[in-house]
C-alpha cells in the first residue's frame, strides 16, 4: 500500500471521528440551549425588578449588595455607541452638505466597496418531523 493510501485511510478515520464528536456536541448544545434561553430571560427579568427596586426605594445607584458568597453586586451603566449605518452616515452627510447627488455618490461607494469576509461553517439540518407517520400509544 502506497503511502498516500494510508494517509488517506488514516484522514478519512480522522474526519469520520471528528464528524462524530461535532455531532454530539451539536446534540448537546440543542439539548443545553431552550434551558440557557430560559435562564437568561428569568435572569433579565429579575435585572428589570431589581433596577426598578432600587430607583423606587431612592437607594444610590453607586450601592453595591454582598451576598452571602461574598460575591458583589452593583449597578453600572454601560455606553454604547450606535452602529454606523449607512442611514445614519447619509443623515450626517446630509446635515453636512447640501448637494443631494453628492450625499448618494459617497453612500453609494462605500456600500459598492465594503469588503465581504467570508467564513466556512458547518451546518446541520435536522430531518423534518412528518406528523402523519406519529402514532401515539398509550
Amino acid at each position: 500500500m502506497s503511502s498516500s493510501a494510508v494517509n488517506q485511510v488514516h484522514i478519512s478515520q480522522e474526519l469520520v471521528d471528528n464528524l462524530k464528536l461535532w455531532t454530539s456536541c451539536d446534540d448537546e448544545l440543542r439539548k443545553i440551549n431552550p434551558k440557557i434561553r430560559e435562564l437568561r430571560m428569568k435572569k433579565k427579568e429579575c435585572e428589570n425588578t431589581i433596577l426598578r427596586l432600587i430607583n423606587e426605594n431612592d437607594i444610590d445607584n453607586n450601592s453595591t449588595f454582598t451576598l452571602k458568597d461574598k460575591s458583589i453586586i452593583s449597578q453600572n451603566v454601560a455606553h454604547k455607541k450606535q452602529p454606523l449605518s449607512l442611514d445614519y452616515i447619509k443623515s450626517v452627510i446630509s446635515s453636512c452638505t447640501n448637494d443631494n447627488a453628492m450625499t448618494e455618490y459617497i453612500i453609494k461607494q462605500l456600500n459598492d466597496n465594503r469588503s465581504v469576509m467570508e467564513k466556512n461553517k458547518l451546518k446541520r439540518e435536522m430531518p423534518k418531523l412528518d406528523m402523519k407517520n406519529i402514532s401515539l400509544h398509550s
